[in-house]
């Protein structure tokens, strides 16, 4: 009798509860940031080279990219918040009392536990309410974790591909220069036989000049495009030795455009805004658990054996304004996310249709330079090509004429480049890796 009033006060100041699910957070916050359990300065970095794939680049900056890291961190931190929602936010205190009334010392002392002044006890209803929702808070940083790695995939895929891009357009503007540069001692030739005139030297040589500018043009651009990478990949380390290439252009199949005719459950915008709206409902029922007293107990034992205990509650209807205002206000924050989750259906399911567009538009007019104007503009080059060899035309319907086959698989270089980012923008979209 005399210490059943003494445990019970510390069982209590000592209740932890731990919501459903918590574990099952913590082990997947656990395997999502295993990269970064070593040291930054430690981590892996292999020297990209011409055999690097865009596969081993996204591997690369997920495990160094500094702002998804943080993003992993908060969610790290959101996890600790459980367990300070599910414990009391009191403790038990031991004080000694003593009466300086000239009596025996034993007989006016007395031992006292009670729950900290600072702080009252919380039924643990009101334990679970609270570590509830600051598990959904955790859900919350785990999807933001989750869009953020997203994001970051399809900004690597779209610097590969521009890299990639700017590449194919150099390696064909190369080509023609090489044929370019041929033809001008020909001419040169010809002009001293007579047989072609010094307009027509001048112009060849200004075609080649124009020529070398944009491919100069070119090659400067292409550090800018590395660093951009190399950014991502949050590393000095030189890149320049990166060769990626622009794979055929390949169109979305009948069972991908199945696939997006609704929005996908993957979709990590609308999976953010889930969390946020379960987060949201969780914090109204831990609100509604301040119009439920708190309470304090204390137990005192004397030292002539007398045992007391006490208690006492709070009375929250003194508060009840600003108690029922909390609610409100969590009562409004909920129906703005329910809001916000409504309109993201719409805004990702528009940006999904004119992503789709965009790919479609892309195909179409791949096909039409591809499949009809290439060839055709083949033909006329290599006929203006013979005449000239010939002697029958001038160098610069020859060189017009090839500049226009350049043109066009410079155009299909850029439309695969794009295509191939719009199918990374798609990926994000559906939360899977770009390919």
């Amino acid at each position: 009798m005399k210490t059943g009033p003494s445990f019970a006060l510390l069982m209590l100041a000592a209740c932890a509860v731990s919501p459903a699910g918590e574990q099952e957070a913590r082990d997947a916050a656990e395997a999502a940031g295993a990269a970064y359990a070593t040291p930054f300065e430690s981590r892996p970095l292999p020297a990209p080279g011409a055999g690097t794939t865009l596969a081993e680049l996204l591997a690369l900056a997920a495990s160094r990219h500094g702002e998804l890291e943080a993003r992993w961190q908060e969610w790290r931190a959101a996890l600790e918040e459980i367990t300070q929602a599910g414990m009391q936010p009191t403790t038990a205190m031991l004080g000694v009392e003593h009466e300086l009334d000239g009596g025996a010392a034993l007989d006016r002392t007395a031992l006292t536990l009670m729950s900290d002044a600072m702080d009252n006890l919380v039924w643990p209803g009101r334990l679970e309410s609270k570590a509830a929702a600051a598990l959904a808070r955790a859900k919350v940083a785990a999807r933001a974790f989750d869009a953020e790695r997203l994001a970051l995939q399809r900004r690597v895929a779209e610097a590969w591909h521009a890299l990639a891009q700017g590449d194919a357009e150099l390696a064909l503007l190369e080509r023609l220069r090489a044929l370019l540069a041929i033809a001008v001692p020909s001419i040169d030739a010809r002009v001293l036989g007579g047989a072609a005139t010094q307009d027509e030297a001048l112009r060849a040589r200004a075609a080649l000049e124009r020529l070398d500018a944009e491919r100069a043009r070119l090659r400067e651009t292409r550090p800018a495009r590395l660093a951009a990478l190399a950014a991502l990949l949050a590393t000095d380390t030189p890149l320049a030795a990166l060769q990626p290439q622009l794979a055929e252009l390949a169109p979305l199949r009948g069972e991908e455009l199945a696939l997006f005719a609704g929005l996908p459950a993957g979709n990590p915008a609308l999976a953010l805004r889930d969390e946020e709206l379960a987060a949201a409902a969780a914090e109204i029922e831990a609100r509604t658990w301040d119009r439920v007293p708190q309470f304090a107990l204390g137990a005192m034992l004397r030292g002539d054996g007398v045992a007391s205990l006490s208690g006492a509650l709070t009375l929250p209807f003194l508060r009840g304004g600003a108690i029922e205002a909390a609610v409100r206000q969590a009562e409004a924050e909920h129906a703005a996310a329910l809001v916000r989750r409504r309109q993201a259906g719409f805004d990702e399911l528009a940006g999904l249709h004119a992503e789709l567009a965009g790919l479609r538009a892309l195909e179409a007019e791949y096909a039409i330079l591809a499949r009809d104007l290439l060839p055709s503009l083949r033909r006329l080059a290599e006929l203006a090509r013979t005449r000239w060899s010939a002697g029958m035309g001038p160098f610069t319907d020859a060189a017009s004429a090839a500049a226009d086959v350049i043109d066009v698989e410079r155009a299909l270089a850029r439309l695969r480049a794009e295509h191939a980012a719009g199918r990374a923008r798609l990926a994000e979209r559906i939360g899977t890796l770009p390919g």
